[in-house]
């Protein structure tokens, strides 16, 4: 198999865990320089309203918040049970909930 024959489908589970996973791992490297202004310049959008010096786990957020998209986004195509899928994204909801309002990142 050739890198020609994969096709922009096969890509995708790349881009959407490859793409937090850069984020997160951007942030936390350069977490003390995120308030130099060449710094903020390039990657203001994602921390944008965000309280980095409250906690250590608001730097978190993005990468969070793009997992749980598409996680429900996911959810309806791997459980075929709408009973589960309800049950799955209430839980995901509960999850978010609470460690939103531990951290308040905002």
């Amino acid at each position: 198999m050739t890198f020609d024959e994969f096709s922009e489908v096969a890509w995708m589970p790349f881009f959407l865990l490859g793409y937090p996973a850069i984020c997160l791992t951007y942030m936390l490297r350069y977490r003390d320089n995120l308030d130099e202004p060449a710094t903020r310049k390039k990657v203001e959008k994602m921390y944008t309203g965000l309280s980095l010096k409250k906690s250590y786990w608001t730097i978190l957020y993005y990468p969070i918040f793009i997992l749980r998209r598409l996680a429900v986004v996911l959810c309806p195509m791997f459980i075929f049970n709408t009973s589960l899928q309800l049950i799955a994204l209430l839980w995901m909801a509960l999850l978010y909930t609470m460690w939103y309002a531990y951290v308040m990142p905002h």
